[in-house]
């Protein structure tokens, strides 16, 4: 029987069949976050004007997470193209070609996809995290987007662009719904581990480039929706729901031209993170260690 299984495993792998089994682990080979990462945190000074479609005109300069998603893009580029971040220790000043493309980089996040990503934080920010009346809460849809758009691309070696939710139904109430889309979060997932909590439960934790935190790897804790460093357990963030981006590759002025890269360029694995609102299945409430639903009343 023993024969039998190893045959039917080379087979599968022969014919290109996706595996058995399923990584516990894995890490993006080649990926630094003291080479493709930035030396400075996400912290620019000065108006940051934009135009963020379905909000109109905002400055970003004003917000503490002003180009997270140009430095994510950018740090994704750099592994790409095989580049190393300039050695630049404070944020790029205004007007120089650096800060101009972190900026289109941004920019590049609000429009990738027809808006994809404003439009989910749209979706997203007035639900619940927990499931309840009908409505698919944040905590089943997240772990929806780990195991179906973060969590393959992760194993096969590519970074995946995710953004972070951290926005509620009350902040659309007091800040208004354009302020509320820039309270949320871009980082950049580099890995991913499964370990077990104190009371038994497993959990998926995904190793992130933050650009908030220069030089180290984050870590999301998916069961707990908090953030620390890696190999940490002081919480330096936190978050309430978590959606895999799309992601279209471009050559960040400081790269070397392509004669001189000496390795092939890496290919970076396209997602595209259609979210799933259906009803929580049994197993997945086991998985995330949630209670059974209650049937809905007839």
């Amino acid at each position: 029987m023993r024969h039998k299984t190893t045959l039917l495993a080379v087979l599968l792998l022969i014919v290109g069949a996706a595996p058995v089994f399923s990584a516990d682990s894995a890490m993006v080979p080649g990926f630094s976050s003291s080479k493709h990462g930035f030396h400075f945190d996400n912290y620019f000074t000065g108006d940051i004007l934009i135009n963020i479609p379905l909000i109109g005109q905002v400055n970003l300069g004003r917000t503490s997470y002003g180009l997270c998603g140009g430095m994510s893009s950018a740090a994704f580029d750099n592994w790409v193209h095989n580049a190393a971040s300039p050695p630049d220790t404070t944020p790029f000043a205004s007007g120089t070609p650096n800060r101009s493309y972190i900026y289109n980089r941004q920019d590049d996040t609000f429009r990738e996809d027809n808006a994809f990503m404003i439009r989910r934080f749209i979706e997203w920010i007035p639900l619940p995290i927990d499931t309840s009346w009908g409505v698919t809460g944040l905590q089943v849809r997240s772990h929806r987007q780990f195991l179906h758009h973060i969590k393959g691309p992760l194993e096969q070696g590519s970074p995946v662009a995710i953004a972070l939710l951290k926005a509620d139904l009350n902040d659309l109430t007091t800040m208004g719904q354009g302020n509320a889309i820039l309270k949320n979060h871009q980082v950049l997932a580099i890995g991913f581990t499964l370990h077990s909590l104190p009371n038994g439960h497993k959990e998926w934790d995904i190793h992130i480039y933050d650009p908030n935190f220069h030089e180290t790897i984050q870590t999301l804790h998916t069961a707990q929706r908090m953030q620390t460093q890696y190999g940490g357990t002081t919480k330096t963030a936190g978050f309430r729901g978590f959606f895999a981006l799309p992601y279209s590759s471009k050559r960040p002025p400081w790269a070397p031209p392509p004669g001189n890269l000496g390795t092939a360029l890496r290919n970076a694995i396209r997602v595209h993170p259609a979210d799933d609102a259906s009803r929580p299945t049994e197993q997945e409430l086991k998985e995330l260690n949630l209670p059974p639903l209650k049937p809905p009343k007839p």
